[in-house]
């Protein structure tokens, strides 16, 4: 008896390290609301940080990120949320990476393409227009930028045709009621930034507040404007 139990638990243990090694590299397993992800990408050193303060994963969960989706990131720099997007979206969705800095951008490809990802692409922008193609994009992802903006109004307004009828903007913004350093750090406080956006023809139809630091705005383009 006790050999045939031996027995059941060796090939318990075999059958286990069977489906280990065959579960997709990208697969995620849901318990509950805790995510757990093999990543297909590198992180950098200097990511590692902000991603605890701003989990990507969380985020992307909150605006309800999905498999195909288009989406045009402004602000990508070199990467840091753009490989979360790319690897959420998956090979049947495209993620678009907007900036003004050409050497962030060539760092940005370069990395993709170390990590085999197909589905991004970099776009010089403007300062006023991220260069986005008409009614293309499922979601707008901006995050640590909107308080670098000198003027927030005609960007906003630029974003509005590169939208398709059901998209929306999403702005992860530095809240000055959750951190000291807000308003030193240019932070936009929550009825400014629902007003600047209202202003550019958006309405801010939710707002996330479960990160420590920072707000999440999601925003729709206002019909009538």
């Amino acid at each position: 008896m006790k050999i045939k139990r031996l027995e059941f638990l060796f090939l318990t243990l075999l059958l286990l390290s069977f489906i280990m090694l065959s579960y997709p590299k990208n697969a995620e397993i849901r318990a509950g609301t805790k995510i757990l992800q093999e990543r297909s990408f590198q992180v950098e050193e200097w990511e590692k940080r902000l991603n605890q303060r701003q989990p990507p994963i969380k985020i992307m969960d909150a605006i309800g990120l999905k498999q195909g989706m288009t989406i045009g990131e402004i602000g990508a720099g070199t990467g840091r949320m753009t490989m979360w997007l790319a690897d959420r979206v998956g090979e049947s969705g495209k993620v678009y990476a907007n900036d003004i800095d050409r050497s962030a951008l060539d760092h940005l490809r370069r990395r993709y393409k170390r990590d085999g990802f197909k589905n991004v692409e970099t776009v010089i922008g403007k300062m006023d227009n991220p260069g986005f193609s008409f009614g293309s994009l499922d979601v707008v992802f901006m995050i640590n930028v909107y308080h670098h903006l000198a003027e927030s109004d005609p960007i906003i307004r630029n974003i509005r045709p590169s939208l398709k009828p059901d998209g929306m903007l999403v702005i992860v913004e530095c809240d000055p009621e959750k951190v000291d350093w807000g308003d030193e750090h240019g932070c936009s406080r929550k009825e400014d930034m629902i007003d600047d956006l209202k202003k550019a023809g958006f309405e801010v139809v939710r707002i996330e507040t479960f990160l420590e630091e920072d707000s999440i705005y999601i925003a729709k383009p206002i019909i009538s404007f």
